[in-house]
């Protein structure tokens, strides 16, 4: 009985191995033909020729449909789709390929193609204006540096450096030095290997760190030599950009026209590409420099023309951003889509193995049948155990990756809020500045309005930071509301001079709050202050922080005039104060008499702590 085992075993694994030798060469031929056209479609790419990276990827597209299914070569396929959709402003489009491409990736462990696509997505988000998010995915693509080419990875840093220059632009000139050290490094790479298209970008974006610091003669030698960089490979969108930085730089130097004359080339060629963000681009730095030569009526033309260019340009935007939502809530519909997906994936590729292995199954089937019938029970047995497992994996998995999906999502709303209401707000501080310096002869009245509206948003920025930091977190130490308060009352000193503020903490225990209550005690006392500030006519303000055996006590008190709590009514404030401590479970009390001033107290149980 073995001897006959053994000798079904062998002709079996024979049938088998004469299969695989003779199928090898077809896989191989696909295969090599495979590289070979992603190569070139990168390749074109690379140099800014979309049409022959096009017609790459239409060959392709030809072998994946006439070839055995290959889930690995699709997803490489997918990557180079989705970074030719980027440069057609289709960027939703191509960062859902390219997250769908990096979860295959990752869970086939290909460290190669998972840094390559998180690069990719990197620049999909800063095509996307969202700055932070670039920045994270191309440090999380440095983790796989050691599987990447030269190229891409010295493509990361100056994008890490392109970040840093718009970041150090809000004021941080330790970035722009940054920056001009990336720039640098990248430049000398570029020049070495010949790389023409990259280091006239790099040049460009040096120059621009030159300007943001004022150092107008360094930045205009560097944007020429980027201008004729780009009149020799004939690239004119790179001409375009450098043409307008070189017009802002002249403009910063007061050589107003000059710079008109440069900035009337430049247009023409954004709005013959019928590129809206950079033809836009052209036309604020128009209305600068013909603002700067006094020729107000044509300003106001250019004015017009810009509010036109950006309202298309914002309602282009808006539809894509009422469609993600839309996809969004629809999760029954998405979960069904990714399931239909999944099966249709499996279908071909079990069709495209089917013909190749139906000799061999059944051949198995027989073999099996024969010698192995007497221990199916076993197997079933066993088999059905590890379907078990397998089910309780498959339900830790879940519930881990909807976690991490949550987490993900917080990241991402906070990113949001900052990179675009928090550039709104300030881009509205600045405007309302500008008005204040144009409206400079008008009457008090409207200089104070527009104080107003100013010192309305810097507050709203506060108010957004504060959310944000609450945000990003599950959870709040008690030494990072420390601190938070601690800067909170470095404030108050500055906006009151004449009153004395003291902050004391005397805590035995490192405890851990939630995000709720986090925010809440931070309002809390942020609300008691105010007041304290506004009604109180307090010479010494305290904030204390202290614990007993089963409460974490907060207290507010200052030396002011006072009042009798029979007598009044609680305003806004102080219902505030009661309906947040309310929510997390806090007594609130306060102690005041006319004269003798006023003490608020926040008593939060030790066990509703972390």
């Amino acid at each position: 009985m073995q001897n006959t085992f053994r000798n079904i075993l062998c002709l079996f694994f024979v049938v088998f191995a004469s299969f695989f030798v003779n199928s090898q060469p077809s896989n191989t031929i696909y295969q090599e033909k495979f590289e070979e056209n992603l190569k070139l479609g990168f390749k074109y790419y690379d140099e800014r020729k979309a049409d022959s990276a096009k017609f790459f990827l239409s060959i392709i597209d030809s072998l994946i449909q006439t070839s055995q299914f290959d889930s690995s070569n699709f997803y490489r396929k997918e990557t180079l789709e989705a970074t030719l959709l980027i440069k057609e402003n289709n960027t939703a489009e191509s960062v859902q390929k390219l997250l769908k491409a990096l979860t295959y990736f990752k869970q086939k462990k290909d460290s190669s193609n998972v840094g390559f696509v998180l690069l990719k997505l990197g620049v999909a988000n800063y095509y996307l204006n969202r700055r932070l998010v670039t920045k994270d995915y191309m440090i999380q693509a440095l983790v796989y540096k050691q599987h990447l080419p030269k190229r891409e990875i010295t493509r990361i840093y100056q994008n890490i450096g392109s970040v840093d220059l718009e970041e150090g632009m809000m004021g941080n000139d330790s970035l722009i030095y940054s920056a001009i050290e990336r720039y640098k490094k990248v430049i000398e790479i570029y020049k070495e290997e010949d790389w023409l298209i990259d280091e006239i970008l790099a040049t460009s974006l040096l120059a621009e760190c030159y300007n943001q610091l004022n150092n107008y003669d360094a930045g205009l030698k560097i944007i020429d030599k980027a201008i004729l960089l780009s009149k020799k490979v004939d690239n004119k969108t790179q001409e375009g950009f450098a043409l307008i930085k070189k017009a802002s730089f002249l403009r910063n130097n007061s050589v107003y026209i000059e710079a008109l004359e440069i900035i009337l080339i430049a247009k023409p060629i954004f709005s013959s590409q019928k590129n809206k963000l950079a033809y836009l681009y052209a036309l604020l730095e128009e209305k600068k420099i013909l603002v700067s030569l006094k020729r107000f009526k044509e300003a106001t033309i250019i004015g017009n023309e810009i509010y036109s260019v950006s309202i298309d340009n914002y309602n282009t935007q808006f539809s894509d951003k009422v469609a993600e939502m839309d996809a969004k809530y629809k999760t029954a519909e998405k979960e069904k889509e990714i399931a239909e997906q999944k099966v249709e994936i499996t279908a071909q590729e079990s069709k495209a193995k089917q013909g190749n292995y139906l000799l061999l199954g059944l051949l198995f089937v027989f073999v099996f049948i024969v010698v192995v019938g007497v221990f199916i029970y076993k197997q079933q047995k066993l088999k059905q155990q590890k379907l078990e497992e397998k089910n309780r994996l498959k339900d830790q998995v879940a519930q881990i990756t909807l976690q991490n999906e949550l987490h993900e999502e917080r990241l991402r709303i906070s990113r949001d809020l900052h990179d675009n209401i928090g550039s709104q707000l300030t881009f509205i501080i600045s405007s309302v500045d500008n008005m204040k310096y144009l409206f400079k002869s008008a009457d008090e009245k409207l200089n104070n309005k527009l104080t107003d509206v100013s010192n309305f948003t810097r507050t709203t920025i506060t108010q957004l930071r504060d959310t944000i930091w609450a945000l990003n977190k599950d959870e709040i130490s008690i030494e990072d509301l420390k601190v938070r308060l601690y800067n909170y009352i470095e404030n108050a000193k500055l906006a009151q001079e004449q009153t004395s503020f003291e902050f004391k903490v005397t805590l035995a225990t490192a405890f851990q709050l939630n995000s709720i209550q986090g925010v809440s005690i931070y309002r809390i006392v942020q609300e008691a202050i105010n007041n304290t500030m506004k009604y109180a006519a307090a010479t010494n303000v305290s904030l204390t922080i202290l614990e007993n055996n089963e409460h974490v006590i907060f207290s507010i008190k200052d030396d002011g005039v006072g009042f009798n709590l029979a007598e009044i009514q609680l305003g806004n404030g102080l219902e505030n104060i009661k309906s947040r401590s309310l929510a997390i479970g806090a007594a609130f009390d306060i102690i005041s008499e006319p004269a003798k001033g006023t003490e608020i107290l926040l008593t939060l149980p030790k066990a509703r702590l972390n």
